[in-house]
């Protein structure tokens, strides 16, 4: 999709509003009852099961296949009335076909009961009915059910034609899914990839993302793309086969597997990542709630000594500094883990907005747009949040902000509660 980054306001902004709006309603029939549901639960601030993971492969033309991995010691071991313990599990899915349409292509469940095994990963999977020539949209509830808490989640499953992210599979040497879209300094990882897709794997490191954070949601400076920096020191690693390997890299950068515009991309980002890795990062990150003068000041002084003092010096006690920074922090971490695809989560401008705002308590999507609001819907002072899809990587989509003018005070108003 053709990229926007405009700054909208008045009239302007509530036709564009209005067309949006009648698209959503379009698109919502007794079948299409995905435009209107409420999906803020996927960007839930406190995530529940550390090391939970998907991945979703295509196969065949046909099936896509959900892979899923539970860590077993993240989940509540009851003992029944006979006194022998067990834990179990349930993951729900609902596949659709498309946003707007909201038809349900596919649906199930897998229920789980373990009475042996309480440590490690269970690895697993199940195929879902997805024929190539289309894009679905995957729907997931994990339910620890004996310690009641769940976590949902949301994949874009791109199948209009071939060699698209799906078709691509990132391994470790057991062949186990790695769940993610990179990988850490000298990891060893194999690429799976669709049968049919005959070329040899052919890995190519591209480069360095050097995407600055992400500007203020009512700043308008041009299109912001992601730079690569100087390649002359890319490498390059080659295979053949469906289960092509073993690679590994040292340097970050972009790792791209194929050529032209859908190729697929491996992502070797910061040591530590999606943590935050280092005081350099926690610096960096600061970007969003401090001046342009004090930002400034940071970047010349020591990491630590600059983050530790910036930290004291709005929250005005060390208590209370350390009950921001593991706030703050964990937005980020989280930003990391939601929405990092051409650059690392936190820079994203929805990273920026999930940091500064926290989790929204209302998220609408359509193909055009995606929607988070803030505070009650149909209460004027609630703040609405507007990203519209571009083409990212092999199909999948990113987002940038519609920015406004109309954002700059409360922006400012979120920014001085990080600051007192």
């Amino acid at each position: 999709m053709t990229r926007y980054n405009t700054r909208i306001s008045g009239i302007l902004l509530q036709a564009v509003m209005f067309l949006l709006c009648a698209v959503l309603i379009s698109g919502c029939s007794s079948k299409g009852t995905l435009a209107i549901q409420n999906l803020a639960g996927n960007y839930d601030v406190d995530e529940s099961f550390d090391g939970l993971g998907f991945a979703v492969f295509n196969p065949d033309d046909s099936l896509s296949r959900l892979y899923y991995r539970v860590p077993l010691q993240k989940l509540k071991v009851v003992n029944d009335k006979d006194r022998k313990s067990f834990l179990s599990f349930r993951i729900e899915y609902r596949l659709f076909d498309g946003i707007s349409k909201g038809q349900l292509a596919d649906s199930g469940s897998v229920t789980v009961v373990d009475s042996m095994v309480f440590s490690g990963f269970r690895f697993d999977s199940v195929n879902l009915k997805a024929p190539v020539g289309r894009n679905y949209l995957l729907t997931l509830r994990f339910t620890d059910l004996a310690g009641h808490s769940t976590q949902t989640e949301l994949i874009r499953i791109p199948r209009y034609k071939d060699k698209l992210s799906r078709d691509y599979l990132l391994t470790d040497k057991n062949n186990h899914p790695l769940m993610r879209n990179f990988v850490y300094r000298d990891e060893e990882f194999y690429v799976r990839a669709k049968p049919g897709i005959k070329e040899e794997v052919r890995l190519t490191r591209t480069g360095i993302l050097r995407k600055a954070a992400a500007i203020a949601p009512f700043t308008y400076s041009g299109d912001q793309e992601p730079v690569l920096a100087d390649t002359s020191g890319q490498n390059q690693q080659m295979a053949e086969g469906p289960f092509a390997g073993p690679f590994s890299f040292t340097e970050e950068g972009v790792i791209q597997a194929g050529s032209g515009p859908d190729c697929f991309s491996i992502f070797r980002f910061y040591d530590g990542f999606p943590k935050i890795g280092s005081s350099g990062v926690m610096r960096e990150s600061l970007r969003y709630i401090s001046t342009d003068e004090e930002f400034s000041e940071m970047m010349q002084r020591q990491a630590k000594a600059a983050v530790d003092g910036f930290w004291l010096r709005q929250a005005g006690s060390p208590d209370r500094a350390l009950s921001q920074i593991r706030r703050y922090y964990s937005r980020v971490e989280r930003a990391n883990e939601l929405f990092s695809a051409t650059c690392e989560g936190w820079k994203s401008d929805r990273g920026m907005i999930y940091i500064v705002f926290g989790q929204p308590s209302v998220v609408y999507i359509n193909e055009q747009i995606e929607e988070w609001t803030y505070g009650e819907q149909g209460n004027l002072q609630s703040v609405k949040f507007y990203f519209q899809p571009f083409a990212g990587t092999a199909g999948d989509p990113d987002y940038h902000l519609i920015r406004m003018e109309e954002y700059r005070r409360p922006w400012h108003l979120a920014v001085s509660g990080w600051r007192r």
